[in-house]
């Protein structure tokens, strides 16, 4: 049975690959429109300041990660068009879910600059809401309450999950209970970008 099981994952590991999420086309011109009126009036009004936002626009998977992001800081650390576009362009490829669900296991004090929210952000990059609900599902709270240990499982979930893979190897509760042994099994059933496709990206 276990040679079965095997069998079955190593042909599924070697069909597997990463699947590159798609950007609505829409979102690059909303996301202008959001990041411009949430400025003052003489920024957004010069060629090279249209570009930069253009620029960090693209790559949006949905701007609630844009909304997410702002609900952590004060007012004053996204004032201005520098700060703003540091949120922007860390929300690309970001699914605001799988963002979502990382903030919440964490006290408002561990996100609370502008730093800490970037620092969430790139390490949710390309992560699917389901590869992290799964890891995190059974590990105790202590194991992710902070920053660095939220952060240390986005980053084994970047790339393509295959959930059935997961659920193989951790299909009883007291299965995957354990930080490193969530790792372990992430780095079997998580297919991250080649070095062709993060070109690509």
């Amino acid at each position: 049975m276990k040679f079965l099981i095997a069998t079955l994952l190593l042909m599924t590991s070697v069909q597997a690959k990463f699947v590159a999420p798609t950007i609505p086309q829409e979102n690059s011109r909303r996301c202008f429109e959001k990041v411009c009126s949430g400025l003052s009036r003489h920024e957004c009004n010069d060629r090279d300041e249209v570009r930069r936002v253009m620029d960090a626009c693209t790559r949006q998977l949905d701007l609630r990660c844009i909304d997410l992001a702002k609900s952590k800081l004060s007012s004053y650390e996204y004032n201005e068009l520098n700060e703003v576009l540091e949120i922007v362009k860390s929300c690309q490829y970001v699914n605001s879910n799988s963002v979502y669900m990382m903030q919440s296991r964490l006290s408002s004090y561990e996100i609370n600059d502008l730093n800490e929210v970037v620092r969430l952000n790139d390490a949710a990059y390309l992560v699917q809401p389901n590869c992290y609900k799964q890891a995190t599902r059974h590990l105790r709270s202590f194991d992710i309450d902070d920053l660095s240990e939220v952060r240390d499982i986005a980053l084994m979930c970047q790339g393509t999950f295959d959930s059935y893979c997961y659920r193989t190897y951790c299909s009883r509760s007291h299965d995957c209970n354990d930080v490193n042994e969530v790792k372990n099994v992430l780095r079997r059933c998580v297919h991250g970008p080649s070095p062709q496709d993060r070109r690509r990206l």
